[in-house]
């Protein structure tokens, strides 16, 4: 296109229309998007009538529909994209992420799909790039009450893990924070933690991480007959119990629940004796 030298300094002294919307819709960092945004007003330039009215308010709202326009078009091609990529476990970064709004959001949806098993989280990324359930299923091959039963799912688990994980860590503080309240807080926390990247929560595991833990601060505590007392219950629960209730069927008529407090007994009576009869 061909502009006369006064439509160019028209365009120069319009600049401020197009840094205005770009802030506006906070991408004002995206040069791509500045340079077509300018190459679109000497376009309306040349079509501008005076009847219309002022050039300026003809301009603006001019930018402002194509700024919009090329938004929605980069957003469908985003979606686009992240319907093609079954196995990412994250939303892809986008050019709008530099605004502290969709920063914020982005981090919420990570924490959210960091709860989600390897289906949930197909169908979180898919449904939020503007697929409907009635689509989702079709892909995943289940019905759209499938899809609905697992969108439930992924929002109860988030609101539970993140209530239980409140309560636990609350009950703690107003508690002390003694050492058998810090073991079993720890625990808890290891158990949410597993949840929420989809493993497997073992006993034993959880128990040695909190020795770890809190030995880390004060590693006399280690000879400190209320740490002992705690953990060797719960090592009597997981290995004596455990084991009791295996073989209970053959030899034991006693419920499971005896057997669990006769191991705990077990496990603590030996500690108990040395601590306070000798």
């Amino acid at each position: 296109m061909r502009l006369t030298a006064e439509q160019q300094g028209l365009v120069e002294k319009s600049q401020w229309i197009v840094n205005d919307v770009l802030k506006y819709y906070g991408v004002g960092y995206d040069n791509d998007l500045r340079q077509a945004a300018m190459l679109y007003m000497c376009k309306c330039l040349e079509r501008y009538e005076p009847e219309r009215g002022k050039w300026e308010t003809y301009a603006y709202t001019n930018v402002k529909y194509y700024v919009v326009k090329y938004m929605r078009r980069q957003k469908a091609e985003r979606a686009r994209t992240v319907a093609q990529d079954e196995d990412t476990s994250e939303l892809p970064s986008t050019e709008a992420d530099a605004t502290e709004r969709r920063a914020d959001a982005r981090l919420r949806v990570k924490r959210i799909l960091e709860c989600c098993d390897a289906e949930e989280r197909g169908v979180v990324i898919r449904l939020l790039a503007g697929h409907s359930k009635s689509r989702v299923a079709r892909r995943i091959g289940k019905s759209p009450q499938t899809v609905s039963g697992i969108i439930r799912s992924v929002r109860e688990k988030y609101i539970q893990s993140c209530l239980a994980g409140t309560v636990i860590g609350g009950y703690g503080m107003m508690s002390g924070l003694g050492t058998s309240t810090i073991r079993a807080v720890l625990m808890f926390f290891v158990l949410l933690f597993g949840q929420w990247i989809g493993r497997s929560y073992d006993t034993l595991s959880a128990l040695g991480l909190s020795a770890i833990v809190i030995l880390s601060d004060n590693p006399y505590l280690l000879w400190y007959a209320g740490f002992l007392l705690s953990f060797a219950a719960v090592l009597g629960i997981v290995a004596v119990g455990q084991t009791l209730i295996k073989i209970k069927k053959p030899f034991f008529t006693f419920s499971e629940n005896f057997l669990v407090s006769f191991a705990i007994q077990l496990a603590t009576v030996p500690l108990t004796a040395y601590f306070f009869y000798f």
